[in-house]
C-alpha cells in the first residue's frame, strides 16, 4: 500500500483445498519464519545475534537482535514480525497459534516426521533425543509454546515454527488462513503496524480513500463569479480514521478576469 499507516505491512492469504478422495484429519498449517535481523546479503553475517519474542494473544511472533549493525542507517536495526490476523473457527472459535518452537537454523531436519512433531508438539518428539533440539519451554509444562526468555542474551541463528491446528479437512472444503508480516524502526513503531494490520483486515482492506465527488454549479456575474458545492465530499467518512476529512467548504471570488481568486468566506 502506498499509505503511511499501512507502508510497513504484507499480507498473504493461504487457501488450502483438499483436492483428493480422502478427508483429513490432525492437520496443521505452520509458518516456517526464519528472519534474520540486519543481515544484508553479502554482507556481515548479523544473524547470529537474533532473538524472538512471542505474543500469544495477538498471535504474533517478532524477530530482533542488539539493535546495532554497521551497514544499516543509523547504525541500527529494527523489529520484524509474522501474525496469524485469521484462522479457521474448531467450534466456533478461531484457533491462532496453538504451537510455537524455535530452534537453531543448522539444526533443521528435513523430514516430515519430525516437521510434524514440530508444529502438533508431539510429546514422542519431547521425549527424543532430538528433543531438546526443538523444545525450550523453560519451567512451563506446557509442551506447545516455547519460552523466549529460553534464548541466550547474546541470541542465536534462530528460527520459528507459527502452527495452527489441528483441523478436519474434508473433500473439496477449504481452509483460508490470512497472515501478516509487519516491520518497525522500533518495537514500538512495530506494535503499532500490527495494529493497523489488524484494523485493515476489520475494515476488509477498505482504506482510505477519496471523497465522494461533489457537485459544483457557478454563476457569472458582473466582473466576478460564485463557485458552489454540495456537501457530499463533507458527508463522506474515512472509514479506517472514523473521521469525516472534508468538512466545511469556501467561497471565493475571481479578480483580475478570473486569474486570482478571493477567499470570501470559510464555513
Amino acid at each position: 500500500y502506498g499509505i503511511k499507516f499501512a507502508q510497513n505491512i504484507l499480507f498473504f492469504k493461504f487457501d488450502i483445498i483438499n483436492n483428493g478422495k480422502k478427508d483429513l484429519s490432525d492437520l496443521y498449517f505452520n509458518l516456517y519464519s526464519d528472519i534474520d535481523i540486519g543481515d544484508v546479503s553479502g554482507g556481515l553475517p548479523e544473524f547470529g545475534d537474533d532473538k524472538l519474542g512471542f505474543d500469544k494473544q495477538n498471535n504474533f511472533v517478532y524477530f530482533f537482535d542488539d539493535g546495532v549493525s554497521g551497514e544499516w542507517p543509523d547504525g541500527k536495526t529494527g523489529h520484524i514480525g509474522v501474525v496469524l490476523l485469521q484462522t479457521p473457527k474448531v467450534n466456533g472459535v478461531e484457533l491462532g497459534i496453538t504451537d510455537m518452537h524455535y530452534n537453531v537454523y543448522n539444526d533443521d531436519r528435513d523430514v516430515d516426521s519430525i516437521q510434524y512433531y514440530i508444529m502438533s508438539s508431539s510429546p514422542a518428539l519431547y521425549n527424543h533425543p532430538l528433543g531438546p533440539k526443538y523444545f525450550h519451554i523453560g519451567s512451563s509444562t506446557n509442551l506447545h509454546y516455547d519460552d523466549p526468555a529460553t534464548i541466550p542474551a547474546s541470541g542465536l541463528d534462530l528460527l520459528a515454527n507459527l502452527a495452527s491446528g489441528p483441523y478436519v479437512l474434508k473433500v473439496g472444503d477449504t481452509l483460508s488462513f490470512l497472515t501478516g508480516v509487519v516491520a518497525g524502526e522500533t518495537y514500538n513503531e512495530m506494535y503499532q503496524y500490527l495494529y493497523n494490520a489488524k484494523r485493515v483486515v476489520e475494515l476488509g482492506f477498505e482504506l482510505s480513500k477519496p471523497p465522494a465527488t461533489p457537485k459544483v454549479s457557478g454563476f457569472a456575474g458582473d466582473r466576478y463569479n460564485i463557485i458552489s458545492w454540495d456537501d457530499a465530499a463533507e458527508k463522506s467518512k474515512d472509514n479506517f480514521s472514523g473521521e469525516y476529512d472534508f468538512e466545511g467548504y469556501r467561497l471565493y471570488r475571481s479578480i483580475d478576469k478570473g486569474v486570482n481568486w478571493k477567499l470570501l468566506a470559510d464555513f
